[in-house]
């Protein structure tokens, strides 16, 4: 076989090779096999390869691909990727793979030669009469082949002989086509976030190096990348239909079985099955309905402008100091970039339209252009998805162009750009003096990039006004939109109560704690509202919003995936309980587990740039920090599920111990205490006296006092690698099970550390750890059997032991196996036998032996096993 350095093809054609000794026949099927792998894997990475689009084509192909049953879907994948609407959003990246899986020979090439054997095959085994008269192409190669699969899994069953007639034809046209794949042109790795905030990276290809910053230290400040496959198209591009193990021994693809929780993948390597989480894929891949915030189509006249903003809403509570604030910074000589900034539903876009109206009845614009880029419509039923007007500069300058009603070529018939349009439209005034409204700005799909481009050609007295829930984009003049003023938030209860018929049913002091606990945030209060009209009754404020799980993913889903590693540790520790607490406790906690390049206060400053949580300073001058009810429920229910659970809760009992308070108390008491501890860690670091050495320590401790944590500190040092560090992790392991655990962690722990001496090669210290878990917790006849299998072929088991010493360390694992003897295949029984053998119990090894010929009389180990006895 010839095939490319390119990990996954290679396992897959190392599978190839080796099942394909025993016959012409058998030899088929696997080749079978390898075309699959290899359609499935271009498949993937050509829908990976679709930027992301208002009309969401990859996402599309995704929904149908992960409950396709046959390989068929597949192939429609890969021709709607090239050649169908798709392909419109093919990344620039991947449009020379493209050319090269369209493009057709003109004269006589390998691809002639690979589509022409595939032909013959089909020809030769199912279809005489098949004759293709086009230039062969890759995409022709791949029709075919599915034809071929399809055939061969129920269409039709060739002799033997015919499929050892056309056999050659079938491997030379898959030699092809591994040989000259385009796809192995991407830079392919495998990314996984380590807890320091850097990125294991595993390479799947040769050559590249676009990926060896991620670890670096500057992989500290990336976004989060979910562990999985990724591709290099400029910027790390994941491929969701490929699934591997972190060690990348293995590769699964979606084998259909779609259910509401999950979906199966198979493995053509290993012929392996598992279940993966079908949530991401439940939303209909149909056009979604537009937001009721999208901007009209058409220009309107209002006032003294033309416009096409959306309608002010109805129910609206005016903010008069904002709205003063914001009126008088949009209508000045200065400061040609505005942004609104605050948490989601917080209002931003209501005030800014009520605002809006009232200027477009002055004389300081000509024309208000607004575009909205919001994907969820925060109403008061809950979330609901919706189709995002513009995502990109292109689709920004085309709508702008549509709505302004300007030709698309210039006098001498030359096509004008409509991004360029929009640029110099920008920095002069053909319309007059505009204002460019950007609603939702954060939801855009590079959004630094396009405030870039927005900040450098805006010029007085054009101006831009943005809104987001991020502070990144802070302009010339940034506002930040926080909760309503008591009687705002009073005006509001008592409206929307009248709206619900719950008025008269709703005491001050209910109000008071809806007001309070929702911190003036209008859409909360809203939801809070809707909560009791749902249920007659009032009851704790965070109890019913607790219940609307679809509210607070809505609000804080999308911010929390993009944290770094340090910040979501933070945020998700300041969520466990309603407390103000002193920013400098938060690093001191932080700096007791400190890796290198870690900065919590750069975490820190990412929360309140993300509005994910409030810092204010107090009469003394010490900033706290502080998480709004309902993004607290959040990171309560997102703990839950977060693999570093036990280490965020022992942070919490540290602050907690440090004596972190209630909100409404003052916490000017704490702070000497919390100067004292962080002045001491300050100090150390600021003489340079930490090292990475001296982080071990500091684990340790934390593990002594919370068992959990050693575990922890295991996958940290699996992580690092350092020297020796497969010692220490074993170390921490045993540590850890020697406190006693609970059934289920004792489990985990002992299958750990039976993994990491099978790592290390200790196939002896792994039995004995895979012997301690069985006491636990009785493994299936399957497992049991491949341990049985790698001690046995272990040499230092067998040679480094006298017969006494072999049999202590083959026995019990044999004891283990016999308890399980009725459920044993012959082969297992074999392995059975071998590890009696080992410990000297010849008789019981050749009872076990006639046992598996009794059950398969035709079983070459069993049958080697009593050819080794009589001996």
């Amino acid at each position: 076989m010839t095939f490319m350095n390119f990990a996954p093809l290679e396992m897959m054609m190392d599978r190839t090779a080796r099942n394909s000794e025993d016959s012409d026949a058998t030899r088929f099927w696997e080749l079978t096999y390898a075309g699959e792998f290899i359609t499935k894997l271009t498949a993937a990475t050509l829908i990976a390869s679709i930027d992301d689009s208002k009309d969401r084509d990859r996402y599309a192909l995704e929904h149908k691909i992960v409950r396709a049953d046959g390989i068929g879907e597949w192939v429609q994948a890969i021709e709607q990727s090239l050649t169908g609407p798709p392909a419109s959003h093919l990344n620039a990246e991947a449009r020379e793979t493209r050319n090269q899986l369209t493009m057709r020979d003109k004269e006589a090439g390998w691809r002639t030669e690979a589509v022409s054997d595939l032909q013959n095959v089909l020809q030769i085994a199912y279809d005489p009469s098949l004759n293709i008269k086009e230039k062969p192409s890759l995409r022709l190669w791949f029709n075919l082949f599915v034809q071929l699969r399809n055939k061969a899994r129920g269409h039709g069953a060739p002799s033997p002989a015919k499929l050892s007639s056309c056999v050659s034809q079938l491997e030379n046209s898959l030699n092809l086509i591994v040989k000259n794949l385009p796809i192995q042109s991407f830079e392919y790795v495998y990314l996984h976030r380590n807890l320091s905030g850097k990125y294991r990276v595993v390479r799947l290809t040769q050559g590249g190096s676009n990926f060896d910053v991620f670890k670096t230290s500057e992989a500290l400040n990336f976004p989060n990348l979910k562990s999985g496959v990724y591709i290099w198209l400029n910027e790390p591009r994941r491929v969701n239909l490929i699934y591997a193990d972190q060690d990348c021994s293995d590769f699964f693809f979606p084998n259909g079985d779609f259910k509401s929780k999950d979906f199966e993948l198979h493995s053509l390597i290993s012929d392996d099955r598992r279940r993966q989480d079908s949530s991401q894929y439940l939303e209909s891949p149909t056009s979604q309905p537009q937001s009721e915030t999208e901007g009209l189509a058409e220009l309107t006249t209002l006032g003294n402008a033309f416009t096409n903003m959306p309608p002010r809403l109805p129910t609206y509570v005016q903010r008069p100091k904002l709205q003063e604030e914001i009126k008088e910074i949009l209508t000045n000589d200065r400061h040609p970039v505005i942004t609104l900034v605050g948490r989601g539903g917080i209002g931003k876009t209501s005030l800014t339209l009520q605002v809006l109206y009232e200027i477009a009845y002055e004389s300081r614009f000509d024309l208000i252009s607004w575009f909205s880029s919001r994907d969820v419509d925060l109403i008061d039923s809950g979330a609901k998805p919706v189709r995002p007007a513009i995502l990109t500069e292109r689709d920004t300058a085309d709508f702008f162009r549509r709505l302004v009603g300007a030709p698309d070529k210039d006098s001498g018939g030359k096509k004008i750009d409509a991004v360029e349009f929009m640029s110099r439209q920008l920095r002069e005034c053909d319309y007059g003096p505009t204002l460019f409204v950007f609603d939702n700005f954060e939801t855009l799909l590079n959004p630094q990039d396009f405030f870039s481009w927005v900040d450098a050609n805006v010029r007085l007295p054009n101006k831009v006004l943005i809104t987001s829930r991020f502070r990144d984009f802070r302009g010339d003049y940034p506002i930040e939109i926080s909760g309503m003023e008591p009687k705002e938030a009073d005006e509001l209860i008592d409206s929307t109560a009248k709206i619900l018929g719950i008025k008269s049913n709703l005491r001050s002091s209910d109000a008071d704690s809806i007001r309070n606990e929702a911190e003036g945030h209008p859409y909360i209060i809203k939801i809070l509202l809707g909560e009791i009209a749902d249920h007659g009754s009032f009851s704790k404020p965070s109890g019913l919003l607790a219940r609307r799980d679809d509210v607070l993913n809505a609000l804080f889903e999308r911010t929390f995936s993009n944290l770094t590693p340090m910040a979501a540790r933070i945020f998700l520790t300041l969520s466990q309980w309603r407390s103000s607490v002193p920013q400098l406790a938060v690093e001191a906690a932080l700096l007791r587990h400190a890796h290198e390049g870690v900065d919590p206060e750069r975490a820190i400053d990412q929360l309140v740039r993300m509005s994910l949580v409030e810092r204010h300073t107090d009469v003394e001058g010490i900033d706290n920090l502080h998480v709004p009810l309902s993004a607290a429920l959040f990171g309560k229910d997102k703990l839950e599920v977060t693999a570093t659970r036990s280490v965020i809760l022992e942070d919490v009992r540290f602050l907690q111990t440090l004596g972190a308070t209630d909100i409404k108390t003052d916490s000017r008491g704490l702070m000497p205490r919390l100067e004292r501890l962080f002045k001491h860690f300050a100090e150390r670091i600021e003489r340079k006296d930490i090292s990475i050495a001296e982080v071990r320590p500091v684990f340790e401790f934390l593990a002594r006092g919370y068992t959990k944590a050693w575990l922890l500190l295991s996958r940290v040092e699996q992580d690092t690698q350092e020297e020796g560090w497969e010692g220490r992790a074993a170390e921490y392991i045993q540590r850890f099970l020697q406190s006693d655990p609970a059934k289920v962690d004792s489990i985990v722990a002992w299958r750990d550390l039976q993994s990491l001496y099978q790592r290390m090669g200790d196939e002896i210290s792994e039995c004995e750890a895979f012997i301690r878990m069985a006491e636990v917790s009785d493994p299936p006849i399957e497992r049991i059997s491949a341990m049985a299998n790698r001690l046995n072929r272990s040499p230092n088991a067998r040679n480094n032991f006298t017969s006494d010493d072999r049999a202590t360390v083959f026995l019990p694992l044999a004891r283990l196996m016999e308890r399980h003897i009725q459920e044993a295949s012959a082969t297992d029984l074999s392995r059975l036998g071998w590890l009696y053998l080992n410990s000297g119990e010849t008789a019981r090894a050749k009872e076990i032996a006639e046992l598996g010929i009794s059950k398969d009389s035709e079983n070459i180990h069993c049958s080697r096993l009593i050819d080794r006895l009589s001996q």
